[in-house]
Protein backbone atom coordinates (compact mmCIF):
# COMPACT_ATOMS: atom_id res chain seq x y z
CA UNK A 1 0.00 0.00 0.00
CA UNK A 2 1.62 3.35 -1.28
CA UNK A 3 1.53 5.90 2.08
CA UNK A 4 2.29 9.54 2.43
CA UNK A 5 5.55 10.18 4.54
CA UNK A 6 6.84 13.20 6.03
CA UNK A 7 9.97 13.45 7.93
CA UNK A 8 10.40 16.72 10.58
CA UNK A 9 14.37 18.12 10.00
CA UNK A 10 16.42 16.49 7.69
CA UNK A 11 19.86 16.80 9.53
CA UNK A 12 22.18 13.57 9.11
CA UNK A 13 18.84 11.27 10.99
CA UNK A 14 16.36 12.99 8.80
CA UNK A 15 18.35 12.28 5.99
CA UNK A 16 19.13 8.53 6.52
CA UNK A 17 15.21 8.33 7.70
CA UNK A 18 14.71 9.19 4.13
CA UNK A 19 17.15 7.06 2.59
CA UNK A 20 15.80 3.91 4.28
CA UNK A 21 11.99 4.63 3.32
CA UNK A 22 13.35 5.25 -0.31
CA UNK A 23 14.70 1.85 -0.42
CA UNK A 24 12.29 -0.12 1.30
CA UNK A 25 9.06 0.78 2.32
CA UNK A 26 6.10 1.59 -0.40
CA UNK A 27 6.22 4.96 -0.41
CA UNK A 28 4.11 7.06 -3.09
CA UNK A 29 4.98 10.92 -1.00
CA UNK A 30 8.00 11.53 1.08
CA UNK A 31 7.66 15.47 2.50
CA UNK A 32 11.02 16.75 4.06
CA UNK A 33 10.20 19.66 6.55
CA UNK A 34 13.00 21.82 8.09
CA UNK A 35 13.29 25.31 9.02
CA UNK A 36 16.55 25.69 7.12
CA UNK A 37 16.63 25.56 3.15
CA UNK A 38 20.50 24.67 3.07
CA UNK A 39 20.39 21.34 5.76
CA UNK A 40 17.08 20.49 3.00
CA UNK A 41 19.13 20.71 -0.08
CA UNK A 42 22.03 18.30 1.64
CA UNK A 43 19.61 16.19 2.39
CA UNK A 44 18.24 16.45 -1.58
CA UNK A 45 21.80 15.74 -2.52
CA UNK A 46 22.50 12.95 -0.34
CA UNK A 47 18.97 10.80 -1.57
CA UNK A 48 19.31 12.17 -4.84
CA UNK A 49 19.63 8.75 -6.71
CA UNK A 50 16.80 7.45 -5.29
CA UNK A 51 14.37 10.46 -6.15
CA UNK A 52 12.93 8.90 -9.05
CA UNK A 53 11.28 6.44 -6.28
CA UNK A 54 9.08 8.97 -4.78
CA UNK A 55 7.17 12.14 -5.06
CA UNK A 56 9.80 14.35 -3.21
CA UNK A 57 7.89 17.22 -2.01
CA UNK A 58 9.99 20.10 0.59
CA UNK A 59 9.18 22.90 2.55
CA UNK A 60 10.40 25.09 5.10
CA UNK A 61 8.51 25.81 8.19
CA UNK A 62 8.56 27.29 11.91
CA UNK A 63 8.25 24.07 14.24
CA UNK A 64 6.57 26.40 16.74
CA UNK A 65 4.21 27.45 14.52
CA UNK A 66 1.95 24.13 15.48
CA UNK A 67 -1.21 25.47 13.68
CA UNK A 68 1.06 25.42 10.48
CA UNK A 69 2.50 22.05 11.38
CA UNK A 70 -1.13 20.17 11.48
CA UNK A 71 -1.68 22.04 8.50
CA UNK A 72 1.41 20.21 7.27
CA UNK A 73 0.49 17.12 8.28
CA UNK A 74 -2.85 16.54 7.68
CA UNK A 75 -2.68 14.42 4.44
CA UNK A 76 0.11 12.66 5.57
CA UNK A 77 -0.02 8.81 6.39
CA UNK A 78 3.11 8.47 8.81
CA UNK A 79 5.42 11.23 10.27
CA UNK A 80 9.03 11.02 11.82
CA UNK A 81 10.77 13.38 13.88
CA UNK A 82 14.14 14.07 13.54
CA UNK A 83 14.55 17.24 15.35
CA UNK A 84 16.11 17.99 18.74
Amino acid sequence: MNKTYCIIGTGRQGTAAAYDLLMYADISNLLLLDNNQESIDKCLYKIHSLKSKANIITDIIDFKDIKNLKDKLRTVDIFLSSVP
